[in-house]
């Protein structure tokens, strides 16, 4: 699997770490999967549930197993929604205010006073509850543990709830099993979320949680993202925010994971200023730097960095950073208006393909009206008229 050399597993002092909880998941992940297929045979037995058998009617067998697939896939949908209820319940009891509700890139999100549907999806994450930190708090007081486990809790109860109607739900064999696939899996997203853990790409609710209860400067950088995030969902662009909230957290303190996420909106916000060096040294800065930034940004941020490279004539840069897991990520992620907008300078500026340029700008027209943030398709608008403009320069020097 390809690295990207700016962040490499060294660099950051994750090597070793790295290999480790990636152990440490699959040990757990194969555990709670042994676990769900013994409770689940128990179950299917105590149920009632016929089991056909393999060497009978192959279409038998075929519909049991697509009948099986349905109602896993059901179970795991419920599942998530329910975790996210579950930040969405015990965050409005801890005083928050609702701002969006995502499900598999599905958004409810509040904008102007309405709800709206959009589209928002995220490499890495099945769901997010996001909303606006408690008014009258100060950033450190913020109250962070029912919120962020939230989604935990709710997972566990659902689990207590559905596997008393296991039962009593004998009489018809597939509800049974349909209520004991959603007790048995609220037991697991109850684990694989509140056991903190860091995947490849974001860290886990109970990860969160720790970090935040690191200091208060931790809860301060949580509270700043969703006030960033809640001052986005009404309509106000990261320049137009207040400088103080952007304030470079001290590089000592970006081993942690909320800290650090300062420094990428950050970046982020010289982006939208359209300072192009300014955003490419900070990012070299992090890349070179022992943090603890999740994958999503980092994967988002080389991104940025391919960018602005290439406004800056930088092409050994764009180059080094643009490997096969770049691309990939790139790819499974081109609902996101930044990505798009990053593809469209590497159309323009790297390959010199102006009519693959034109698809890509037709396939950002298409997603910026399901986008969650329009102000954030501004600012991108905006990026995507630089690399343009970088481009028209670049063809008339070429033709003195």
């Amino acid at each position: 699997m390809d690295q990207l050399p700016a962040f490499s597993e060294d660099r950051n002092k994750t090597s070793a770490r790295g290999k480790g909880r990636a152990l440490l998941q699959r040990i757990l992940a194969l555990g709670l999967g042994a676990v769900l297929g013994v409770f689940l045979g128990m179950g299917m037995a105590a149920s009632g549930t016929p089991l056909p058998s393999v060497g009978g009617s192959p279409g038998g067998f075929l519909l049991f197993l697509a009948g099986l697939f349905v109602l896993l896939w059901l179970a795991m949908l419920a599942q998530i929604v329910l975790h996210e209820a579950g930040h969405l319940i015990f965050g409005l009891a801890a005083g928050y205010r609702f701002c969006s509700f995502t499900v598999g890139g599905v958004m409810l999100v509040r904008t102007d006073g309405r709800l709206r549907l959009r589209l928002l999806s995220v490499a890495g994450m099945g769901g997010q509850c996001l909303m606006a930190p408690p008014p009258g708090r100060a950033p450190e007081e913020i109250p962070f543990v029912l919120y962020n486990l939230g989604g935990v809790l709710l997972n566990l109860l659902s689990a207590l709830l559905f596997g008393a109607l296991v039962l009593p739900a004998q009489g018809v064999p597939a509800l049974s099993f349909f209520f004991l696939l959603l007790s048995l899996l609220g037991l697991v997203f109850a684990a694989l979320n509140g056991v903190p853990m860091r995947t490849e790409m974001l860290d886990n609710d109970g990860k969160n949680t720790a970090s935040i209860a690191k200091s208060p400067a931790a809860r301060r950088a949580a509270w700043l993202q969703l006030a960033i995030n809640a001052q986005m969902a009404r309509g106000a662009r990261l320049q137009e925010m207040p400088e103080a909230w952007f304030s470079l957290p001290d590089e000592a303190e970006w081993s942690n994971y909320m800290i650090v996420a300062l420094a990428v909106f950050r970046a982020n916000r010289l982006l939208d200023a359209h300072d192009i060096a300014g955003a490419a040294a900070l990012i070299d800065r992090l890349f070179a730097a022992d943090t603890a930034m999740a994958g999503v940004h980092r994967y988002l941020l080389a991104g940025d960095r391919i960018f602005c490279a290439l406004l800056l004539d930088d092409a050994e840069t764009a180059e080094r950073l643009l490997t096969k897991r770049q691309r990939l990520l790139m790819k499974k992620m081109r609902q996101n208006p930044g990505v798009l907008r990053t593809e469209y300078a590497l159309a323009l500026l790297r390959e010199k393909n102006p009519q693959q340029a034109q698809k890509l700008a037709a396939q950002f027209d298409a997603r910026a009206a399901k986008h969650p943030y329009p102000c954030e398709v501004q600012s991108e608008r905006e990026l995507m008229a630089l690399a343009a403009k970088k481009y028209a320069e670049n063809n008339t020097a070429a033709s003195l």
